[in-house]
């Protein structure tokens, strides 16, 4: 989380239970484990997709 700048926050409950409150951002990271794209809200189906299809494309796969 730290490594890519993931706000995340837990918060306790009653009867030891727990959430975790993150941020939305979408990363993606290819084989190795490097960040290829960053994705944040709001998301729209079509344009994710279109994204996508382009980033397989240009890195092959």
């Amino acid at each position: 989380m730290r490594g890519l700048g993931v706000a995340a926050a837990r918060t306790d409950m009653p009867g030891g239970n727990y959430m975790i409150d993150h941020s939305a951002t979408v990363f993606l990271l290819d084989a190795a484990g490097t960040n290829v794209a960053i994705f944040s809200p709001p998301f729209e189906r079509e344009l994710l997709a279109s994204d996508l299809r382009a980033l397989a494309s240009r890195l092959g796969t």
